[in-house]
């Protein structure tokens, strides 16, 4: 007779799995899937969705995309939430905006590093359902906090 897994020895297992792969290795994931869309691309606009909703879910997920290949290929942590100033002196086109100090409509306000995104990435591959809960909790908490304000 077979006995049944339950849930925290499953947990248990996935978190083995997750403390013993190094971040380096989701280098192995950074390949294209077709047409110039990423695997990081086609996560994070399901991500945006659910943690930020759909206004310009598509632009910041093309933008993490293109962070986390760039942190994977130089190790260099960045920024994900720039000002219009910071990306106009990138040489970024946002001539044509007033407000330079808000931060850019392409970049997402639930996260803000490419490391910290490339972990998410991370803990979706390794299933880690309870990090996302804790994570949209934390969230929604602190969107309430912003409203109340």
């Amino acid at each position: 007779m077979k006995s049944k897994i339950n849930e925290p020895e499953i947990k248990k297992v996935v978190d083995s799995i997750v403390n013993s792969i190094n971040m380096s290795d989701l280098e192995l994931y950074r390949y294209e899937l077709n047409d110039r869309t990423s695997i990081f691309e086609l996560f994070f606009d399901h991500y945006f969705r659910e943690f930020e909703g759909m206004t310009c879910s598509h632009y910041k997920s093309v933008f993490v995309a293109k962070s986390i290949n760039k942190y994977l290929l130089t190790g260099k942590n960045a920024n994900l939430q720039i000002t219009y100033k910071e990306a106009k002196e990138k040489g970024d086109n946002v001539s044509c905006l007033a407000e330079l100090d808000n931060t850019c409509y392409w970049c997402p306000t639930t996260i803000k590093t490419s490391e910290e995104a490339t972990a998410i990435f991370f803990n979706y591959l390794c299933m880690n359902t309870n990090f996302f809960e804790e994570r949209k909790a934390k969230i929604l908490q602190s969107k309430e906090v912003k409203d109340s304000e």
